[in-house]
């Protein structure tokens, strides 16, 4: 295998997974920003206890799917070190002259899929509570 051809390899395996960190990056980005307008435009005209209650577990749940979504992109610089460590170690146990493939690609572990799940449900729930609170209210 030419250093091109495992040039092309690596470059193939960033940008595999680029498109899902750009897309979960969005979503963090647009949840902030929507937290941030909530709580900076809340009423402070007393509101029924059902609607306050879904307006604060809706901030609540934005607010988690934040940080399970920073941790879910905490992923990315793992894939990234582990994705150079598997190379390394390939390249490094490989001959010369072999006929052996280079497999480059990392699996990210269980608890950055669980965060990037938990993500998008806790986003997926505020939503909810939010179309509740505007209903009830």
């Amino acid at each position: 295998m030419t250093d091109s051809e495992v040039r092309s390899l690596i470059d193939l395996a960033k940008q595999r997974d680029q498109k899902l960190y750009d897309w979960l990056r969005q979503l963090v980005l647009l949840a902030s920003g929507a937290l941030t307008v909530l709580v900076a435009l809340h009423p402070q005209s007393p509101v029924g206890c059902w609607p306050l209650l879904f307006l604060r577990l809706s901030w609540i749940a934005l607010g988690l799917g934040i940080l399970l979504g920073a941790f879910a992109l905490h992923g990315e610089v793992w894939s990234a070190g582990e994705l150079a460590r598997q190379v390394g170690t390939r390249l490094s146990d490989m001959p010369s002259q072999t006929g052996q493939m280079l497999f480059v690609g990392t699996k990210l572990p269980k608890r950055y899929e669980t965060a990037r799940f938990c993500c998008y449900a806790s986003l997926i729930v505020a939503v909810c509570l939010l179309v509740a609170y505007s209903v009830m209210r």
